[in-house]
């Protein structure tokens, strides 16, 4: 499938510019990223066909089998993703889960199983048009939203017996509707995009922003194309960058990770992480 091009045209701002910038820049992360076998649990990331990676950072599985009585609490961390879900056990349709400001703790109850497509950034857009802001801290049931044929798939994935063909399934249907859409990113979003994602997170974007777009057009298009006002998007952004390198970085990078990413202190860096993780740092050295 032919690449997706972008021409974005501004003063001082000229390039040919593929979607694909946001999956080249910004990995988000879930705490639990291909981790099973504990206490019955189970969850999985697997990326998309390369077709779809300018679009999907990833398909997921999420399993765990107890005695009905035994609970337990997902944990949630904010990613800037949008996420949409089936539940593969009880047919409920399909949810679709924003953007959220603060991480949070999902209750299940006994055996659960759930199959979930995370969107990138803008990436939705090529396949459901609505204002993100709708469900922005909210998991809510597609057929409340204008989602269109994207809640056939729900149906399908539900026959599927096994996590590799929900995924081609999947694909094969997200491919078909990619192919009928004329969808591109507006050149304001996708240069205020490639700054704040290029820049680890720069929490000033509307002051930078507003050499070329108004403040006010800019949360606009947040709003309504990333599901959250672009400040917030930068705070995710530093602090999933921040969380990366945490994690994967080299050994002297994390030790002071914060620093790099532009936090004002530790005690800074602390407040956000347990807004935005549901813990504190100290919590990744266990």
């Amino acid at each position: 499938m032919a690449a997706f091009f972008l021409r974005v045209q501004m003063s001082n701002f000229e390039c040919m510019a593929e979607t694909g910038f946001i999956r080249s820049l910004y990995k988000p992360l879930q705490p639990t990223e291909n981790s099973w076998g504990k206490g019955n649990f189970y969850y999985y990331e697997q990326p998309p066909c390369v077709a779809l990676q300018p679009y999907i950072h990833c398909f997921w599985e999420l399993k765990r089998t107890e005695p009905a009585e035994t609970n337990y609490f997902y944990r949630l961390v904010t990613d800037g993703c949008i996420d949409l879900i089936i539940d593969c056990r009880v047919y409920h349709g399909m949810l679709l889960a924003g953007v959220t400001g603060h991480a949070s703790q999902v209750p299940m109850a006994g055996s659960v199983s759930y199959f979930g497509i995370r969107f990138l950034p803008a990436g939705i857009n090529y396949f459901v048009n609505f204002p993100l802001h709708l469900i922005h801290n909210q998991i809510v049931q597609a057929d409340n939203l204008p989602v269109g044929s994207l809640a056939l798939l729900a149906d399908l994935v539900f026959e599927k017996k096994d996590f590799a063909e929900r995924i081609r399934q999947s694909e094969f249907f997200l491919l078909k509707q990619l192919a009928k859409q004329h969808t591109t990113l507006h050149p304001a979003l996708a240069r205020a995009l490639h700054h704040i994602l290029g820049s680890g997170g720069d929490v000033a974007i509307e002051i930078k922003a507003a050499e070329w777009i108004s403040p006010r057009q800019l949360r606009r298009l947040f709003n309504d194309h990333i599901g959250c006002p672009p400040k917030l998007f930068a705070r995710i952004t530093r602090f999933q960058k921040t969380l990366y390198t945490m994690q994967y970085g080299k050994p002297a990078e994390r030790i002071n990770a914060f620093y790099q990413y532009g936090y004002a202190d530790q005690a800074h860096f602390i407040k956000e992480f347990k807004l935005l993780y549901g813990d504190t740092p100290g919590l990744l050295k266990k």
